[in-house]
């Protein structure tokens, strides 16, 4: 199955449990929206430790596949620049 099907059927089966789950739920004993929350609190952890080496990584690579190095420093400098620049825009968002 394709990736993009499997990404909306886990959506559609995250809704339907959203919905028909009550606030006073519980599932073997503990409430169902404390997993819930303690879920989406580990992925968005998770996510937050791959941003950083990713972001990293993708600079390391595009610098080290320019070619010689006449032209490294400036792109460097370009390129830490537009890093920034997208940084401070989207922590001010």
């Amino acid at each position: 199955m394709k990736l993009h099907h499997q990404i909306f059927i886990a959506m559609l089966a995250g809704a339907l449990a959203g919905s028909f789950t009550a606030e006073s739920s519980t599932l073997l004993g503990l409430p169902v929206l404390s997993g819930y929350d303690l879920v989406g609190t580990l992925f968005i952890n998770a996510l937050k430790m791959v941003v950083i080496p990713l972001i990293v990584t993708a600079i390391i690579n595009g610098m080290v596949g320019v070619g010689d190095g006449q032209n490294l420093g400036r792109m460097g400098l370009k390129t830490v620049a537009l890093y920034m620049t997208t940084t401070l825009v989207a922590v001010l968002i």
